[in-house]
């Protein structure tokens, strides 16, 4: 299961995927929509990538699970002069995903351009209910038929590439072969993320544009 009590913790490698590597794309990104982003994330109390990116950003929904970490965001939001801006939702990221309700009974404001999301722990649990939320984001984001750049960083805490994550890697490779037999990088990037030669530092963040039109089961990202 994903970890219920871990804070948001920024580290260098982060400031600088944000400041530098990140920026860039969703600058382009924005750039090449016509207009600011409307974003969906785990941006942490101190809203450090909406902070950086706000002159892409437009509407912006955030999650948090801890009630006083949801209230330092309105604060940090109201420094900055954007919490008109905010939606924000309460409770558990791959939760609020496959039900479409957050604690409260409110609902992300689909469809979204940009997501970004910064995991503490890896994207695959036991239970597989975080590569289902992914799913339920691709899905609800093909039913506006919307395409979105979708940025993920996460910490990872072990390597452990066998039992059900390797079933699930499996499952992923066959399906990819199956509906993007034509798009032979995804194949080469499920091959690479279960590589062991693979070092844990280079799965740590990946990035990528899916795209609604062709991208409708299975998130798609490049390192």
């Amino acid at each position: 299961m994903p970890p219920q009590n871990a804070s948001f913790r920024t580290s260098a490698n982060k400031d600088y995927l944000r400041s530098v590597y990140d920026k860039k794309i969703v600058g382009e990104w924005s750039k090449a929509l016509g207009s600011p982003l409307h974003y969906l994330g785990l941006p942490g109390p101190e809203m450090l990538d909406i902070v950086e990116w706000q002159q892409y950003v437009g509407r912006f929904t955030t999650i948090e699970r801890e009630e006083n970490e949801q209230h330092l965001i309105f604060l940090r939001a109201n420094v900055h002069d954007i919490e008109h801006r905010l939606h924000s939702l309460y409770g558990d990221f791959d939760e609020i995903l496959r039900t479409g309700r957050d604690t409260y009974s409110h609902s992300p404001q689909w469809p979204y351009e940009l997501v970004n999301l910064d995991f503490y722990g890896g994207l695959i649990y036991s239970n597989l209910s975080r590569p289902r939320a992914f799913e339920k984001l691709i899905e609800n984001q093909d039913n506006f038929q919307r395409s979105f750049l979708l940025i993920v960083t996460y910490q990872l805490r072990d390597a452990d590439l066998t039992g059900e994550k390797t079933a699930f890697l499996d499952d992923l490779g066959r399906k990819v072969k199956r509906d993007y037999a034509t798009d032979g990088s995804l194949k080469d990037l499920v091959e690479w993320y279960k590589s062991p030669t693979t070092p844990d530092a280079a799965r740590q963040a990946s990035g990528s544009t899916a795209d609604s039109q062709s991208c409708t089961q299975e998130p798609a990202a490049q390192e």
